[in-house]
C-alpha cells in the first residue's frame, strides 16, 4: 500500500484548551532514586499514573505514583514494594480504572509467592490498594497475560498452560491446553477478549472458557493495542497489522516510512489515530488515515533526553514519556506535555555541584561481618542553589564505586532542606565500602524538584584511598594569618581543591585546583574561618582569622 506524506501548517487539534489546563508546559523527571524504570502509565482523566521499579541494585522495588493536575507525584502505595514486578492498566465495565501488579517475586527474602496488589479508582476520584498475598487467583504460577472483559470477568494465562477465568477472585472456569504456550490476552473495542494463539497461528474470541476461532495470524505478535476501535498488532518483524473490530478482517498492514518500535508510539483520540516518529533530536507526530499521514505537530527538538511513548491527552494536549539516561549513574523516567500552537518552556533546575570528595578514613572491623575487607570512607560535597526560587528536593548520586568489580556500592541521597536561592547546602559524612578501594566515581545532581537539572552533567569525583593526615603546621602554609583579603597557600604537593567553612561548620567558599594558590577572601565578614586543602595524598586544615579591610 502506498502512502502520501502532507505538510500543513495549521495545528488539527482544538485550542480552546490553551493556556487553562494545569499542565501547560508541564515536565517532570522522576529523580527520587537512581534508577526509577517506566513500567507502565495511563492518563486517566486530569491525572497521570505511573509504575516505576528500581531494577539496578539487589533489592528490587516496584513504586505507584499520582500526579494530579500537574503538581508532583504522590505516592499511591504506603511504602514501595520490595519487589520486582509486571504491571496491567485495565479499565473496569463502568469505565474506572484499575492497575494490576502481578509476578511480584522477591528471591532476595525466598519468597516465591505470587502475591499481586491491585490500583483501583474509587467514585470519589481518588485510589485504593489491594494486596493479597499467595491468592489463589494466580497460584503458583507466573502469569503471561492477562484481560478484563466487558462485565469485570479477568482472564488470565499463567505459565503458557491454562486459561483461567475469574469473577470477583472466585475461578469460575479453566481450561489447559498446549495452544496457550506464548498466547496473548486482548480486548477489543466491543469489550470481548480475544486469544492471540503463537502456537496455531490463529486468533480466538473467548466465549466463557470455549476459545472460537475467528481469523488467521500470519506472524508472531508482541504487542497489541485497541486503536480507533479497530486492533493494532506489533509482530516481531515490527510490522503493524490492523484488524476489524471483531477481527474478522485484516484491514490494513501499516505503511508509514520510519519504523514503529512500540505500539507506545501510537495513540487514538476523538476517531482520530496519532503516530509519533522518533527522530535523532526529538519526534514529529501524525494524524494517521488509510492511506497518508498528515503532519499534525512540527518537529519538536528535546533537551536532555527523546520521548519514545505518545499518550493523547485532549483536544489541544498530548503527553510523551521516556528515560532520561545517564550513563553508569541514572535512569529516570519522565513525562512532558506538549500543547498545540504553544512553545514548550518549561522550568528547569538551577543546582550545581561545588565539589563531592570521597576520602579514605580507616580500616574497620564489624563483628560477624562475612567480609575482612571493610573500609571506612569520608564523603563530603557542596552544591549550590542558582535559581531564583527555593530548592526543596535534590538527589545527588554517584557511578558504582567499584565498577567491574562484585558488588554496586554508591552514593545516594535525597535532600530535602530547602536551600534558598543563591545559598548552598553542604555534607561531610561516612559510609563502609566492602571488600575493595574505589576508583574513578563519577557524581551527578540529575533533578531538583522534579525538575531536570541545566547543571546535571556528571562530574568526576575527588577520590584519594590513601590513609590522610589532619596537617595542621606542617606541609602546607597559609599566609597571612591573621589577614585583610588576599591569603596566599604554599603546599609541597599540588592542590586539588580548597574549600573555606565558617565556625559553624557552612561552607562558604570554593575553589579548584587551577584557582587554589591565591585566594581573596575581602568579601568574609569579620571572624574565624577553616581552611581545608585536598590533595592526592593529604587533607590539611587551617584555622584562619579574617580581620577585615585595613
Amino acid at each position: 500500500m502506498k502512502f502520501s506524506l502532507v505538510i500543513i501548517s495549521a495545528f488539527l487539534f482544538s485550542f480552546s484548551l490553551i493556556g487553562q489546563s494545569p499542565y501547560s508546559n508541564f515536565e517532570l523527571l522522576d529523580h527520587t532514586d537512581d534508577q526509577t524504570i517506566l513500567s507502565s502509565y495511563v492518563v486517566n482523566g486530569d491525572d497521570i499514573i505511573y509504575v516505576v521499579q528500581d531494577l539496578k541494585r539487589g533489592l528490587v522495588s516496584t513504586s505507584v505514583k499520582l500526579v494530579r493536575d500537574g503538581d508532583n507525584p504522590v505516592d499511591l502505595l504506603d511504602s514501595p514494594l520490595k519487589f520486582r514486578s509486571e504491571s496491567k492498566v485495565l479499565f473496569n465495565a463502568d469505565g474506572s480504572l484499575r492497575i494490576m501488579l502481578f509476578n511480584l517475586i522477591n528471591s532476595a527474602n525466598d519468597d516465591f509467592r505470587s502475591d499481586f496488589v491491585e490500583i483501583i479508582e474509587q467514585a470519589d476520584g481518588t485510589y485504593s490498594t489491594r494486596r493479597i498475598l499467595n491468592p489463589d487467583i494466580f497460584y503458583f504460577d507466573r502469569v503471561t497475560s492477562m484481560a478484563l472483559d466487558s462485565t469485570d470477568n479477568l482472564y488470565v494465562i499463567v505459565e503458557g498452560q491454562r486459561l483461567l477465568k475469574y469473577s470477583e477472585d472466585t475461578l469460575q472456569n479453566e481450561l489447559q491446553a498446549d495452544n496457550l504456550y506464548k498466547s496473548k490476552l486482548h480486548k477489543n473495542s466491543n469489550g470481548i477478549v480475544c486469544l492471540l494463539s503463537i502456537i496455531d497461528s490463529l486468533i480466538y474470541t473467548i466465549d466463557d472458557i470455549d476459545l472460537i476461532e475467528v481469523n488467521d495470524l500470519p506472524h508472531q505478535i508482541i504487542e497489541s493495542k485497541v486503536i480507533n476501535g479497530d486492533n493494532w498488532l506489533l509482530t516481531e518483524d515490527k510490522e503493524v497489522l490492523i484488524y476489524s473490530k471483531d477481527f474478522s478482517t485484516l484491514l490494513h498492514q501499516l505503511d508509514v516510512p520510519f519504523d514503529i518500535e512500540s505500539l507506545d508510539q501510537v495513540d487514538d483520540y476523538n476517531s482520530e489515530a496519532y503516530i509519533m516518529e522518533h527522530l535523532d533530536t526529538g519526534f514529529r507526530i501524525y494524524d494517521y488515515e488509510i492511506d497518508s499521514l498528515i503532519q499534525v505537530f512540527e518537529k519538536e527538538v528535546e533537551e536532555f533526553a527523546f520521548s519514545n511513548k505518545l499518550q493523547v491527552m485532549n483536544d489541544s494536549m498530548f503527553l510523551t514519556a521516556g528515560q532520561y539516561v545517564i550513563e553508569n549513574i541514572t535512569d529516570n523516567a519522565f513525562f512532558r506535555v506538549y500543547t498545540a500552537g504553544q512553545q514548550f518552556a518549561p522550568q528547569r533546575a538551577y543546582t550545581q555541584l561545588d565539589y563531592f570528595n570521597i576520602n579514605y578514613l580507616s580500616d574497620t572491623l564489624i563483628s560477624g561481618a562475612p567480609f575482612d575487607e571493610l573500609y571506612v570512607y569520608g564523603v563530603d560535597f557542596s552544591l549550590q542553589n542558582l535559581s531564583f526560587t527555593d530548592v526543596n528536593l535534590a538527589s545527588i548520586y554517584t557511578s558504582n564505586f567499584q565498577l567491574g568489580g562484585p558488588f554496586y556500592i554508591t552514593y545516594n541521597q535525597q535532600i530535602m532542606e530547602q536551600v534558598a536561592p543563591v545559598q548552598s547546602f553542604s555534607e561531610d559524612t561516612t559510609m563502609l565500602v566492602i571488600l575493595q578501594h574505589p576508583d574513578d566515581v563519577r557524581v551527578t545532581i540529575p533533578g531538583s524538584d522534579y525538575m531536570f537539572n541545566i547543571y546535571g552533567s556528571p562530574i568526576d569525583a575527588n577520590v584519594t584511598t590513601s590513609t590522610k593526615e589532619l596537617v595542621q603546621s606542617q606541609d602546607i602554609d597559609v599566609f597571612p594569618n591573621p589577614f585583610h583579603d588576599i591569603v596566599t597557600i604554599n603546599s609541597d604537593e599540588p592542590l586539588m581543591s580548597v574549600a573555606i567553612y565558617d565556625v559553624n561548620g557552612r561552607l562558604v567558599e570554593y575553589h579548584n585546583s587551577s584557582d587554589s594558590s591565591e585566594l581573596d577572601l575581602s568579601h568574609l565578614e569579620l571572624g574565624v574561618y577553616f581552611l581545608k586543602a585536598f590533595s592526592k595524598s593529604s587533607i590539611y586544615t587551617k584555622k584562619i582569622i579574617n580581620l577585615g579591610a585595613e
